[in-house]
């Protein structure tokens, strides 16, 4: 009893930090579901990588070696050629919380989108 206690008020602490003030506003439902079912406390997350483009650079590195023969001359120049490939990456992440397994249900915490 004790353990599930102690449970229960370190998951509402984790609730007032990430969100403060919205367990004022839900309690009443939070109640409501737990008297009849068990509550779920869901992290979710998703990223998405996508290719974008691929380009192509040529760099000089610097060195030139000249041969002359009498009147003709060549110069030899090292080129590097580099394939520089880009991708689009996004993430998002929310935190839920819905009666039982019904995911339907849920009001959100917390959520973030970014690239």
């Amino acid at each position: 009893e004790f353990a599930t206690k102690a449970a229960a008020a370190g998951t509402i602490n984790v609730i007032e930090t990430l969100a403060p003030g919205w367990l004022d506003g839900h309690l009443e439902k939070l109640v409501k579901w737990s008297a009849s079912q068990a509550v779920t406390l869901r992290f979710s997350a998703c990223e998405r990588c996508a290719y974008k483009e691929s380009v192509t650079k040529e760099l000089d590195a610097g060195t030139k070696q000249v041969t002359q023969t009498g009147w003709i001359s060549s110069t030899v120049k090292t080129v590097t050629t580099i394939q520089e490939h880009y991708w689009t990456f996004a993430g998002s992440w929310n935190v839920s919380v819905f009666p039982g397994v019904d995911d339907h249900a849920h009001d959100v915490l917390l959520s973030h989108q970014g690239r």
